[in-house]
């Protein structure tokens, strides 16, 4: 599994280029038969139910970025024929990492878009069981895919995140740029795995909450 990356911030984008060569280079050299790579439902830019085969429209350097590193893996017609078998896995946002979940533990009040009457951001997220859900099941199956979205298949309201770990919030009218909804299609995801991956927003803050206290 290929967990490196650069992101945001945090140094040169176009590096994920070489990092994702170098984890087929370490595969070739250790014997492995299958690499996994982390991507990112970035690619897809504000899509709503993007399938693994929808248009690429990032509006952000990370997703541009994300796109040129799939592209030249999979592009790569030596390391497709004599290397590991290689699949990309688009993340969606993930339960604990993202923005959302950094002011849930700062304990202070979210600012919530409203687009509707009680209507919050709607996201795809991803657990830690969904994703080791999605990695067991690609390193069984006969032929992995080269592409594969991984979420619950269930897209949440923000705010039913917040509800769910009891973390006060405000609302706010949406601005015009606000994107109501940001969604992947998760029926790849399903048939591989044979499960619905319907996790309830409680059951996302208890994982959350399992694994923070775990690493405590």
């Amino acid at each position: 599994m290929a967990l490196w990356g650069v992101v945001p911030g945090k140094g040169d984008l176009a590096k994920n280029i070489s990092l994702a060569h170098q984890a087929v280079e370490i595969g070739k050299a250790s014997g492995a038969t299958r690499i996994l790579h982390c991507s990112s439902s970035a690619v897809y830019g504000p899509a709503r139910e993007a399938t693994e085969t929808s248009a690429l429209a990032p509006v952000a350097a990370y997703g541009v970025a994300k796109i040129e590193m799939e592209q030249s893996l999979l592009s790569d017609e030596t390391s497709l024929s004599e290397g590991p078998a290689s699949c990309v896995l688009r993340l969606s946002n993930v339960v604990g990492a993202d923005s959302l979940f950094h002011a849930i533990q700062r304990g202070e009040p979210v600012t919530l878009d409203a687009f509707d009457i009680g209507q919050s951001p709607i996201r795809s997220y991803a657990t830690p069981t969904v994703i080791w859900q999605a990695v067991a099941s690609l390193l069984s199956v006969n032929s992995m895919p080269q592409t594969v979205n991984v979420a619950a298949s269930n897209p949440v309201a923000m705010h039913e995140l917040l509800e769910a770990a009891e973390c006060p919030f405000v609302w706010r009218p949406a601005p015009e740029t606000a994107v109501a909804e940001v969604s992947m299609s998760l029926a790849r995801l399903r048939r591989l795995t044979g499960q619905t991956l319907v996790i309830p927003p409680q059951e996302m803050i208890a994982e959350w909450r399992r694994l923070t206290e775990a690493q405590a």
